[in-house]
């Protein structure tokens, strides 16, 4: 399960920025450069998706926080012959190993 520690990548929000043939992702006052794609050959049309998919994940990290937790709290009010059981713990673990991943622990 992921942990709770101290995030080190630059807070979010983050937003992807055309600049000529290249994407920054830059952070919210627009001073830092997170990263650039320069999409190598990917079309122009797929490196902004990817500029646009890799500028959400810090909002997508604290929205599958939230969706953890919420499937833990539902989990704790789950009867064992619920059907839906197995499915919620799947997806509990499915969520750890994300956010421990996104936190550059190695995941099994």
């Amino acid at each position: 399960m992921a942990t709770e520690t101290a995030r080190k990548w630059t807070p979010g929000p983050w937003r992807a920025v055309k600049t000529n043939q290249f994407v920054d992702i830059v952070d919210s006052r627009d001073r830092d450069i997170i990263v650039t794609l320069y999409g190598g050959g990917v079309e122009a049309e797929s490196k902004q998706a990817n500029a646009t998919l890799i500028a959400a994940s810090p909002c997508m990290y604290e929205a599958l926080v939230d969706a953890q937790h919420a499937l833990a709290f539902l989990l704790g009010d789950m009867e064992n012959s619920d059907p839906f059981l197995p499915k919620v713990r799947l997806n509990i673990r499915n969520a750890a190993a994300a956010l421990a991943k996104a936190n550059g622990e190695r995941v099994s």
